[in-house]
């Protein structure tokens, strides 16, 4: 990463940054519509600029449609050096999201997104935080807007093969301190799982003009 935020005064510089932030949720499901036994990816990103601490994320869902012991959230940043010059040490800081991986639990799960970032050795506040900026430009990034690697929170999502069909959602709730009020924001994920028919809907219309053209051409015989 080129961008030296290590170094900064403070973890977000850009024009604003002290003042009381805004933040909300950007997310991404790798498919909305899904079959018994199949597996779906959420992505989950925090967008906003501002002050913000003491965040947390409550993530909720139905218990019933979820295989718990292969369904797995990844969360927290890790960094790394590659490319390391052997005669001073230094390198490239690679930032990658994943380092921890937690399974999914049926009453719903609680993440704490502080200490999932780490401190600047120049910040002058010396708390841990991942709110961060990853770009010097007019309009600056912080470390939850960007995919490095995976999604600040990546939730793996094993469908159970018992599910019933139906429509169900997932629930995110954010909450936060803007430094001068608490602040939050929640979002509902729909998802379906699948019927049969939907699941073999092309079988069944081949069966059906099968049976069509068999009937037509029994019609036929009879007639001659």
């Amino acid at each position: 990463m080129s961008f030296d935020f290590l170094n900064n005064p403070n973890p977000r510089i850009g024009s604003n940054a002290e003042y009381p932030g805004m933040y909300q949720f950007s997310t991404s499901l790798s498919n909305h519509i899904t079959d018994p036994g199949a597996r779906i990816n959420l992505n989950v990103f925090v967008t906003g600029y501002g002050n913000i601490d003491n965040c947390k994320i409550h993530l909720n869902y139905p218990e019933d449609i979820f295989v718990y012991t292969d369904s797995f959230i990844y969360t927290d940043l890790k960094c790394r050096l590659e490319n390391i010059d052997e005669s001073t040490g230094l390198g490239d800081l690679i930032l990658e999201y994943g380092r921890n991986k937690t399974a999914l639990q049926k009453s719903g799960c609680l993440i704490g997104l502080d200490a999932s970032g780490f401190p600047g050795k120049n910040w002058v506040n010396q708390i841990p935080t991942p709110f961060f900026d990853v770009s010097d430009t007019k309009t600056p990034q912080i470390a939850t807007e960007k995919l490095l690697d995976k999604a600040p929170i990546e939730c793996q999502f094993a469908i159970s093969p018992n599910a019933k069909a139906g429509s169900y959602n997932i629930y995110l709730v954010l909450t936060y301190f803007n430094g001068n009020e608490w602040k939050g924001d929640r979002i509902e994920i729909p998802i379906t799982v699948t019927t049969l028919f939907q699941r073999h809907e092309v079988l069944f219309t081949i069966l059906a003009i099968a049976l069509a053209v068999i009937s037509i051409v029994f019609t036929v015989i009879e007639v001659v």
